[in-house]
């Protein structure tokens, strides 16, 4: 699998995908919002230096600000229900 970054590794968030077996509870941590699918996961991070050091071959790209809202507004939802 090829891997595209459209950020440099200094940056903070990302948004990720990869298959879903990848997932585990350790990375799981790492992620704001994970939205899983039969073809794998994207999801919202602000650690992307770790969640490249556990899993390279992730392919990431720089989030709009709509995509941070809308996995801090999935997030909050999760936590009250």
């Amino acid at each position: 699998m090829a891997v595209r970054s459209s950020f440099k590794r200094k940056k903070t968030s990302c948004l990720t995908a990869i298959e879903s077996q990848k997932l585990d509870t350790d990375t799981r941590k790492y992620f704001l919002n994970i939205e899983e699918s039969a073809f794998g996961f994207t999801g919202i991070t602000k650690q992307a230096s770790e969640v490249l050091d556990h899993m390279p071959e992730v392919l990431t790209e720089r989030p709009t600000i709509e995509d941070i809202m809308l996995a801090n507004v999935e997030r909050r939802k999760k936590d009250v229900i």
